[in-house]
């Protein structure tokens, strides 16, 4: 580990308290510590109205109080893992509560490793992928006829491994593996299994939503005067239902909705093409079925810009979403949903719009994300990503709209071509509340 540091600068001008009301106050040295990969000590000076305390909830950080000398000792353990994390220390004193980031570096050692090292795809899935890391170049070989890869090869860096799966008609699930080898004679497995055919008619569709009925509670909505129709005729006269070609093909209600959750049903909805459940408190998790949904093109989850709802969602954002070829418009926003943010979503070939604003999302801006050559919008502002910008980026070609604002463990250098292509369309970037620098 690296020789232990000690940061001591001068206190902030005024005193702060998240708790506006509240009459006892804190003042700090510092409103960050920023740690490198080894590790290591960081002392904040700290004033306060009342007895303080500090507390934190995580195995690699840990607080060691002085309050003899009117101190405390932020002590982080090594990151062995290429990812930056974050973490915040809660300091209470009374009735005040600050909160202070903790930053930490990932890894400089790329070395050889998969995004993942085993998947789950559906019937009509036709695509996936994996992200190859590596320093060194590598080489894939499949042990499967009825799937491809591409590319077979790659140089040392990240790449994103396009998987291709002809659809499964059986009744039985099928398996498959790709051994990826580096030149140094490394080897790493990526494993998955394609479920069995699923029955896929309108019967099936029906019975989605009324699984979707039944999950959200909704007799009780009924007799409070929503979901109209539900459950009582033909599917074209339930609120918020629409038909194409007899299959439901978009499904809107942004009505309050404040429990239950969306059901892993939802995988039998395979002609959906438009989804907004936005503006409702709706729980649980993102289902991972979704990604059956191939011909989705617009998913909404999370706020309403009309509304100040937050929706009750949590969880991780489930890497089968790549599947989603024909996904445009990907929207969940001022939930709580956590996680990384997924290398995969680079995947998204069709993708035009990301928002995934005030989530509670950590860790590193993904390289792979630099296959998204559709991308126009990208709001990833008031979450807790931490790490630098990767300039891989700067290949977007079409990006108007760009925001990581409110993030600040980001640091780095934005790159110059992203900011000309969002002048050149009038569009705008936004780094605010980020240690990014626009040079």
């Amino acid at each position: 580990m690296k020789k232990w540091m000690v940061l001591l600068v001068c206190f902030i001008c005024s005193w702060a308290c998240d708790d506006k009301e509240s009459n006892d106050k804190i003042q700090t040295s510092s409103d960050v510590a920023n740690f490198e990969q080894e590790g290591g000590e960081i002392s904040i000076l700290i004033q306060a109205t009342a007895d303080w305390s500090v507390e934190v909830d995580n195995d690699w950080c840990f607080v060691q109080p002085d309050k003899e000398n009117g101190a405390f000792f932020v002590i982080a353990s090594e990151n062995e893992n290429p990812t930056p994390r974050m973490t915040v220390l809660r300091l209470i004193a009374g009735n005040c509560v600050k909160e202070i980031d903790v930053v930490q570096e990932g890894s400089d050692e790329i070395n050889f490793f998969l995004s993942e090292n085993e998947a789950s795809v559906y019937d009509l899935n036709d695509n996936y992928a994996v992200v190859v890391h590596s320093d060194v170049p590598w080489t894939a070989n499949n042990a499967g006829n009825w799937f491809v890869t591409e590319p077979v090869s790659g140089e040392a860096g990240v790449t994103l491994v396009k998987i291709r799966f002809s659809q499964n008609t059986l009744n039985a699930e099928r398996q498959g593996k790709i051994t990826f080898e580096s030149k140094n004679g490394d080897v790493q497995e990526f494993r998955f299994k394609q479920e069995a055919a699923l029955l896929d008619s309108r019967r099936q569709d029906s019975l989605a939503l009324v699984a979707f009925y039944n999950a959200i509670h909704g007799d009780e909505l009924k007799a409070e005067g929503k979901l109209e129709n539900w459950k009582e005729g033909n599917l074209e006269t339930w609120q918020g239902v629409v038909l194409e070609d007899n299959r439901v093909f978009n499904l809107v209600l942004t009505m309050p909705i404040a429990q239950g959750y969306i059901p892993t049903d939802f995988k039998y909805l395979s002609h959906l093409k438009y989804l907004n459940l936005s503006g409702t408190s709706i729980g649980g998790t993102i289902p991972k079925e979704l990604a059956r949904c191939v011909n989705l093109q617009t998913c909404v989850l999370g706020e309403n810009i009309y509304s100040s709802t937050q929706s009750d969602l949590s969880g991780d954002l489930p890497n089968s979403i790549c599947a989603l070829q024909k996904l445009e418009h990907f929207t969940c926003s001022s939930t709580h949903v956590g996680g990384i943010l997924p290398e995969l979503y680079g995947n998204l070939s069709s993708l035009i719009s990301l928002n995934l604003s005030k989530n509670a999302i950590t860790g590193p801006l993904p390289v792979a994300w630099k296959y998204l050559i559709q991308v126009a919008y990208v709001e990833l502002g008031a979450n807790a990503l931490a790490g630098e910008f990767p300039q891989e980026w700067s290949v977007w070609k079409n990006i108007t709209t760009f925001d990581v604002s409110n993030n600040v463990g980001l640091y780095g250098v934005l790159p110059p071509e992203i900011v000309a292509v969002t002048t050149s369309y009038g569009g705008s970037v936004n780094i605010r509340g980020t240690n990014i620098v626009n040079e």
